[in-house]
């Protein structure tokens, strides 16, 4: 996986919620209100206490809190905070499914900064996604980046599947999303589905 893939979906993905879709641009004019109708429906929600602390532990493993902060990490010693907050948030263990579709969507992060890792990242963020329970953003995010991870593995169904996940569900009119669809059905030499998605995607 590219180095500028990774950054842009671990981005996404541990970035905090938001209160709006401000990150989509191209959603149309129209279509605006029913995604402020979208965000607030799927707003409210919050991580119950116990594993809210876990993922903030986590967190700060990660960003390598418990480390001197005057002192830059090695890439080892990166790589041992990652490995040991992964661990951490594979513990946790909840019937509650909105702080499991959280908990999921941070592991999947986690891995999907790990070479060779990302079928670990793919299987966390679907249990997420599946779940259906996170923010508006949140939600669209982990959808996006299931289409990224898919196309990087040149799984071209499943990124097909999930990037028309993501327009369906944020009603987004991203032309890199387009693109994308147009490039997976160039790849499985389904030509003739190239056409409406590549034409979106210079609209």
């Amino acid at each position: 996986m590219s180095t500028l893939l990774k950054s842009a979906i671990i981005t996404s993905i541990l970035a905090l919620a938001v209160s709006s879709f401000q990150v989509v641009a191209k959603v149309p004019p129209e279509m605006a209100e029913k995604v402020k109708e979208l965000t607030k429906s799927r707003g409210g929600k919050v991580m119950g206490q116990r594993v809210g602390k876990k993922v903030a532990k986590a967190f700060d493993l990660y960003n390598g809190a418990h480390r001197d902060e005057e002192v830059k990490r090695t890439e080892a010693e990166e790589t041992e905070d990652l490995n040991e907050a992964i661990a951490l948030l594979l513990e946790v263990s909840t019937k509650n499914t909105f702080d499991k579709a959280n908990v999921n969507r941070y592991i999947g992060g986690f891995y999907a900064v790990i070479d060779g890792k990302t079928k670990e990242s793919i299987k966390y963020l679907k249990e997420a996604a599946e779940l259906d329970v996170l923010p508006f953003k949140d939600h669209a995010d982990v959808l996006r980046n299931l289409g990224a991870l898919y196309m990087a593995e040149r799984n071209f169904e499943e990124s097909i599947k999930y990037n028309k996940k993501y327009l369906e569900f944020s009603l987004d009119q991203d032309q890199v999303i387009y693109l994308s669809i147009a490039n997976a059905y160039y790849e499985l030499k389904q030509f003739d589905k190239v056409i409406e998605p590549a034409r979106e995607s210079i609209k």
